[in-house]
């Protein structure tokens, strides 16, 4: 099992942070950072052999260029996956591939994923943002190959998730280096739930930067007050929540009566194979018989 960030696969390899989410996805990149992952030191080196006849005498061999490095790359992240006998790849920020300047080119993004997947015999894990839905949006072939896993964040309208978001904050509490670990009551608990806006990662580096501070300050614990400070802004906390809701309702399936509007769209399986034989069927001729078996025998002999 390999990891390869895709946190700054980009055009540009030294732009401010502010930048990165809006530069285009960089497959040079990505091959480089999943070849350097498997141990490969010439990732510098590749290029691909000029064909026979450009090799003739009195035609010169063509410079590598861009296109053919790339195309050199992803041959040979095929080939290590292979050779390494890599059963799983995980890709995290999975949602970067996805940026491109043209919305056109993400046929070709998913298509180059499931390309890598197929050459290589490995299966391929994107970690990402509700952005990663437009993989379902791609094709047939994409949703037909993809599993969609989903790690939601606690909701305060369910019992059970308050318990174990709870549950969850206490044990993070327990494993903070201090003197004295903060007291969490019911209170403390409901303060902690809507600050982090229900989300594990977002209370544990929340946490983070409460113990650190503490820390620096030669504090025994720290209380509510003292990690306000360094909760998220209220603001950020609407942004993040109304992206994780409109993630939750993307996930939420049809109705199976949009299903069966799409298959009877062209009339039903009884009105369609009546309409096959009333196409088949040849109009007949004025005066014409219809084609009915005459009786034989004489009638009078059963007498």
């Amino acid at each position: 099992m390999f990891y390869v960030d895709t946190s700054f696969t980009t055009d540009s390899q030294r732009v401010s942070p502010w930048f990165i989410d809006r530069l285009p996805f960089n497959w040079k990149d990505f091959y480089i950072r999943l070849l350097e992952r498997h141990g490969d030191v010439l990732t510098n080196r590749k290029m691909l052999i000029p064909r026979q006849h450009d090799l003739f005498e009195g035609m010169s061999a063509p410079l590598p260029i861009e296109r053919s490095t790339t195309e050199a790359l992803r041959r040979a992240s095929e080939k290590t996956l292979q050779n390494r006998k890599t059963k799983v790849l995980i890709i995290d920020e999975g949602h970067h591939i996805l940026m491109v300047n043209d919305p056109k080119r993400l046929e070709f993004q998913f298509e180059a994923l499931k390309s890598l997947t197929i050459e290589s015999n490995v299966v391929i894990v994107l970690v990402g943002t509700y952005k990663l839905l437009a993989i379902r949006d791609q094709s047939g072939q994409l949703v037909r190959r993809s599993e969609i896993v989903h790690f939601p964040r606690y909701r305060l309208q369910t019992e059970d998730e308050r318990d174990n978001f709870v549950e969850a904050l206490k044990q993070l509490v327990r494993q903070l280096p201090l003197p004295t670990a903060p007291v969490i009551g019911t209170e403390e608990a409901k303060y902690y739930f809507v600050k982090s806006g229900g989300s594990i990662g977002i209370l544990k580096d929340w946490l983070a930067r409460c113990l650190e501070h503490a820390i620096i300050r030669g504090r025994r614990t720290f209380v509510t007050d003292f990690a306000e400070e360094f909760a998220l802004s209220n603001k950020s906390l609407i942004t993040i929540l109304d992206e994780a809701i409109e993630g939750e309702i993307a996930l939420e399936d049809a109705n199976v009566d949009a299903v069966r509007a799409l298959l009877y769209r062209v009339g039903s399986w009884k009105g369609s194979v009546t309409a096959k034989q009333h196409a088949t069927k040849k109009p007949a001729k004025v005066g014409e018989r219809k084609p009915v078996r005459d009786k034989t025998g004489d009638d009078h002999g059963k007498r």
